[in-house]
């Protein structure tokens, strides 16, 4: 569990950085992409400790996957982006996506401490 919990962390990491980088993009944009630098580095650390866990792929693709529903929802609230029928039917799409991944991936439980291993 914890490892997906990393993994979740490094989703909020990768969508503070690129949100950071569309707010400043006007007023700040040196600042902007440094911080946005530094989230993403960050997101990527995270998302390698979780993948000690969670296998590449399914990671990956709900890394990706709630990291561009979060992106949409953000721009939608904070930059007035629209969302249209189509764009809402590929949130759905992407939902059930990472939904059946993570259905699909039998998680084992971590070893006890001091297990050897």
């Amino acid at each position: 569990m914890l490892h997906w919990c990393v993994l979740f962390a490094a989703i909020v990491a990768e969508v503070s950085g690129t949100t950071l980088l569309a707010l400043l993009r006007e007023s700040h944009p040196l600042a902007g992409h440094g911080l946005m630098a530094a989230f993403v580095a960050l997101s990527f650390y995270l998302l390698s400790v979780a993948m000690r866990r969670v296998p590449m792929g399914v990671a990956y693709a709900v890394w990706e996957g709630v990291g561009l529903l979060l992106l949409a929802s953000l721009s939608a609230l904070l930059l007035a982006e629209p969302i249209g029928a189509a764009k809402a039917c590929g949130f759905v799409l992407i939902l059930a996506g990472v939904w059946l991944l993570k259905g699909g991936h039998r998680v084992e439980p971590d070893p006890e401490p001091g297990a050897a291993g």
